[in-house]
């Protein structure tokens, strides 16, 4: 068989189906056309846009106090990464003993 005559043949087989499962069509089709509504136009409220807080400048005294707290902070992490490690053996639970 050619596969040509197969494709033909299945393709009238679908489209009887369809012809016989789809609705009745009648010749003289009606057109229903929703009522006009009239367009209004309305002008929005005026918004206003939110306020931003205005940030307050620090004072000198502020930003010298949060320097000596970060200094503080960063030498108390610099000398324990600094602590005396016996590096010959391997690190074990009781490596905490010989800062002792």
């Amino acid at each position: 068989m050619d596969v040509l005559f197969l494709f033909r043949s299945i393709r009238q087989l679908f489209n009887r189906r369809t012809r016989d499962t789809a609705p009745a069509r009648s010749t003289a089709q009606s057109v229903v056309r929703p009522p006009v509504v009239p367009v209004v136009a309305v002008q929005a409220s005026r918004v206003e846009p939110a306020q931003v807080p205005v940030r307050k400048m620090r004072t000198l005294e502020e930003v010298r106090a949060d320097l000596a707290r970060l200094r503080l902070s960063a030498s108390e992490r610099h000398a324990r990464s600094h602590a005396w490690r016996d590096t010959n053996f391997a690190p074990t639970d009781f490596m905490g003993l010989a800062n002792n």
